[in-house]
């Protein structure tokens, strides 16, 4: 994608190399900010709604106030889209405090920073077989508002490093050997056919695919259990898997280099996870559906 994008910076489109915010903005110095990510399909912004009601949300917690573009950031994101010819894309959505003197603490007077990018990314593909990862398990050592999506990664990034370190694809976090989420995706485990997943408290963040996996699911028939379970039931497990933005369902073969379940290197993924093929068939059945009509999420 070319630098020279165009982005939407506090009431302006223009190319990303001219975007530019003041050296004494407050998300720059104290990641003071929120931000949301938004898929889009065949052009079309997926769960738009739940994902602006989380950003008020956390907005809401931080107590920063809402910028004046607030409702307008559908629109804004359909205009990047359409703008940079970008159909399949990830819709970056950033809130920060506003600019003022570093060593002030009052907020008075400060205007909030929207900053709006496309960012490309693969083409959604409804055959596609159900992806995989592996990971590492990797104490989480976040803050406890983690139910507020803050630009403050670094814990995130440092247990994603952290397990590449390990010879995993990323990680699964845990405080003292209770099992959280994933570094950027929400973490199930599947045992005697029930699923289970951290309850949605301030320990994670409340995943707008997440929520999309659970009601498939229960439609379906299936028990959803939101209990937290510990690393020892995680590597128990029959089946494991992430949801996410990015991630959709993707199953999780190895944790800490053991095989999860009946996995094999060399066995049909669908047959041995075979639960987590149906979330995921649902799951892209449900996006496919709204490809080409309007959206109703």
């Amino acid at each position: 994608m070319s630098q020279d994008s165009i982005c939407y910076l506090s009431g302006k489109y223009l190319p990303k190399s001219q975007a530019t915010l003041p050296v004494e903005e407050r998300g720059l110095l104290f990641a003071e900010g929120v931000y949301e990510v938004v898929r889009t399909y065949a052009g079309q912004l997926y769960e738009m709604q739940p994902h602006l009601d989380r950003l008020q949300r956390s907005l809401n917690k931080t107590g920063m106030t809402a910028p004046k573009d607030l409702d307008q950031l559908t629109a804004i994101s359909e205009k990047l889209v359409a703008e940079n010819n970008l159909p399949e894309s990830l819709v970056y959505i950033q809130i920060t405090r506003g600019a003022g003197p570093r060593t002030v603490r009052s907020y008075e007077g400060l205007v909030p920073n929207t900053l709006v990018v496309v960012y490309p990314t693969t083409t959604f593909d409804e055959a596609a077989d159900m992806p995989s990862k592996t990971l590492a398990l990797v104490p989480d050592i976040r803050w406890h508002m983690c139910d507020t999506k803050t630009i403050m990664l670094m814990p995130n990034i440092a247990a994603g490093n952290q397990a590449t370190a390990l010879g995993a694809d990323d990680a699964l976090m845990h405080r003292n050997k209770i099992v959280t989420e994933g570094t950027a995706a929400n973490a199930f485990a599947i045992k005697n056919g029930e699923l289970f997943t951290h309850p949605a408290d301030n320990h994670i963040l409340h995943g707008i695919t997440r929520a999309t996996v659970i009601r498939l699911a229960r439609e379906n028939g299936f028990t959803v259990n939101e209990t937290a379970l510990t690393t020892e039931q995680f590597l128990d497990a029959d089946e494991v898997f992430l949801s996410g933005t990015t991630t959709h369902v993707t199953a999780v073969t190895k944790i800490d280099g053991q095989n999860v379940g009946a996995y094999t290197e060399n066995c049909a993924l669908a047959d041995v996870y075979p639960i987590a093929q149906k979330l995921h068939e649902f799951f892209v059945s449900r996006i496919g559906s709204l490809i080409g009509s309007p959206q109703t999420a």
